[in-house]
């Protein structure tokens, strides 16, 4: 085990401040970022046509799981720039929420003593405001940074090298928290204890958390 908390800033935190919106609103506000961010690249397709070509894709053996997936496979957008820059303009819509959205910070800072380590996402305005304005590296022995870092980046027989790095520098519990069980699979096999931030269901019971997240009293699962 390793002793760091890896926190995908950008998607969790948008669902955070997004979640008190009936499901309906949040996906046509992911469709209006979506489409907005295909209009600076060129691609004119509104939020409605977005939603209806969406939707179509979950009747197929390839449905799509975000907006972006449709600007990437049907337009050839580049995902990771198209995914980035969606979440830069869902922050700056709900950018006023953030001081307002105290109990989740709370929980953060709950978590903080010096053995622990800080793994933030790669958007810089998510950093900016968590690490900088909360002064989160306060709290924190060291603060990595996942794009400069290569965090996710792993060899050819499966291992996380950067996960790895940080295993020799710290020993006690690390935790994984993230809304894809795509992302907390091989985090769990690399000892990371994960917590799906979800309200679906859970296929590798995953603990579920929907907001706010209470992470100090987790209890969480072990799996294989």
């Amino acid at each position: 085990m390793y002793n760091s908390l890896k926190w995908d800033l950008d998607e969790v935190f948008v669902r955070v401040l997004t979640m008190h919106k009936p499901i309906e609103t949040r996906y046509i506000m992911f469709f209006q970022a979506a489409s907005k961010v295909g209009k600076e690249i060129g691609i004119n397709i509104s939020a409605e046509e977005m939603q209806k070509r969406w939707i179509a894709s979950q009747s197929t053996n390839r449905p799509y799981e975000t907006s972006t997936d449709v600007l990437a496979f049907e337009f050839n957008a580049p995902y990771e720039q198209v995914y980035h820059r969606m979440h830069e303009l869902l922050i700056e819509d709900h950018i006023h929420n953030f001081k307002a959205d105290m109990i989740l910070a709370e929980e953060v800072l709950k978590l903080g003593h010096l053995d622990n380590y800080l793994v933030t996402h790669s958007n810089e305005t998510w950093t900016n405001y968590w690490i900088n304005e909360m002064n989160l590296t306060n709290f924190f022995k060291g603060h990595f940074n996942v794009k400069s870092m290569g965090f996710c980046k792993y060899n050819d027989d499966g291992t996380y090298p950067k996960i790895l790095e940080l295993t020799n520098k710290a020993a006690e519990v690390s935790i994984m928290i993230d809304d894809s069980e795509r992302n907390l699979v091989p985090a769990a096999k690399t000892g990371m204890k994960p917590i799906l931030y979800s309200t679906g269901k859970s296929k590798n019971g995953y603990e579920r958390h929907s907001c706010p997240i209470n992470l100090t009293s987790s209890i969480l699962k072990q799996t294989a």
